[in-house]
Formats: structure tokens, C-alpha cells, sequence
């Protein structure tokens, strides 16, 4: 079964180690997904306390690291 707070955990925990490991800001972020800074923190918050943010932040947060990471 699907658990949400146990799959916004896993992803909050990878997404901190690659903008750790990768000296990502949220400006660089912000700007690939085309949102304000303000809101890659509020869905930064939102994956910390075990809610999936919006599919757009989702699906653009992980373009963002294929393309650029892998």
C-alpha cells in the first residue's frame, strides 16, 4: 500500500543529499522549474513533513537532477 508520508520522506532525504553533495541553491532550482524561490522551500517543507508537494514540483525536481546529475 501506498504510505504518502513514508514516500515524501525518502524523497525529501535524497532531494537534501544532492543539493548537499552538489552545492545546489534554491535559486538554481527555482529558475529550471520556473517558481519563485519561496516556493521550492514551502515544497521542501511540505516533502520534511511527510506531504507530497504539487506533480509540477515533483516531475520538475526530478527532470532538474537527471539532466543535470545523471
Amino acid at each position: 500500500m501506498f504510505d504518502e508520508k513514508e514516500e515524501a520522506l525518502k524523497i525529501y532525504s535524497k532531494l537534501e543529499n544532492l543539493i548537499k553533495t552538489k552545492g545546489i541553491k534554491a535559486q538554481d532550482i527555482s529558475n529550471y522549474l520556473k517558481i519563485n524561490k519561496q516556493s521550492v522551500s514551502n515544497n521542501r517543507q511540505l516533502l520534511k513533513s511527510g506531504k507530497l508537494p504539487n506533480g509540477r514540483f515533483l516531475v520538475g525536481i526530478s527532470k532538474f537532477f537527471n539532466e543535470n546529475f545523471l
